[in-house]
């Protein structure tokens, strides 16, 4: 059955939220962006680089001074993302201080996060923006839930957000590492096998897949991912002209963002990968 209202499959018009049903949220609502701060569909993501052998960032403090710069000061930063997804962190205290100077500013949103350990030298973390969005339990499994979950084999940090105010949107967010050669193969099954799994448990319409996926895009839907949309392809995201960090988002998101202009930071210095953004024209 699909609803008559909005066209969502499986569902009848009594069901839309806009008709004050709960059983889905009504396609046709575009969410407007809240008061203050940036739009709930700015993301962004930095793949920090500073866990291999390239001298990128030496030090913690160069690590954590770089990406507060970045973020907070430069005026082709991603100013007040919504959602920031870093990748390839190490060490953690250059994380720390990332996220302690992130909110020291009274001026900026008041930013939240949750940072794991991906593999032994290397972190990976999600942090977003408390007035726009708020994490929610994520379920792994019928009736067991947990805060976010970490796959060193899938390579990814899963974790549910939801929106703040009326007609609350939960999205399912994966932020990515995949292998460039070692355990590729087997990492893109298990993260393909989560996005559907972990989506069907926690009954969220919307999906997205953040990061680094050391892959080449070259069209709008990529091929181990037929049902996401890839919204960067063919524009280099590292410095020697590799398309490989991207924004995936699945066919439900891809109507929402449609209005949302996608960047590549090519001019920033501090990362061997250049950052990416989308936010409004």
């Amino acid at each position: 059955m699909v609803c008559n209202c909005c066209g969502t499959a499986g569902k009848n018009a009594r069901g839309c939220s806009c008709q004050g049903g709960k059983s889905h949220m009504c396609r046709n609502i575009i969410l407007e962006p809240l008061p203050l701060f940036d739009d709930i569909w700015s993301v962004g993501a930095i793949n920090a680089d500073s866990s291999n052998r390239r001298a990128v960032v030496r030090t913690w403090q160069q690590l954590g001074n770089n990406m507060a710069d970045y973020v907070s000061i430069q005026e082709d930063g991603l100013q007040n993302p919504a959602i920031l997804c870093i990748t390839e962190l190490s060490p953690i205290k250059g994380a720390e201080l990332f996220f302690e100077r992130l909110n020291q500013n009274n001026n900026r949103p008041r930013y939240h996060h949750i940072i794991d350990k991906l593999l032994p030298a290397e972190y990976i973390s999600v942090c977003w923006n408390a007035a726009l969005w708020k994490k929610v339990d994520i379920t792994y499994e019928t009736n067991s839930n947990t805060d976010y979950i970490v796959s060193s084999y899938g390579r990814y940090m899963a974790i549910c957000l939801q929106t703040m105010g009326a007609n609350p949107l939960k999205m399912l967010l994966f932020a990515v590492h995949l292998p460039h050669k070692r355990g590729r193969e087997r990492a893109r099954v298990l993260l393909k096998a989560a996005t559907l799994k972990l989506a069907q448990l926690n009954k969220t319409q919307a999906v997205a897949i953040i990061g680094d996926f050391n892959i080449a895009f070259d069209s709008s839907k990529h091929l181990f991912f037929p049902s996401f949309t890839a919204l960067f392809f063919n524009r280099p995201t590292t410095q020697n002209g590799r398309s490989i960090d991207n924004v995936l988002v699945n066919d439900y998101l891809a109507d929402r963002v449609r209005n949302y202009r996608p960047h590549i930071h090519n001019d920033c210095q501090l990362f061997s990968h250049h950052p990416i953004c989308m936010h409004r024209p």
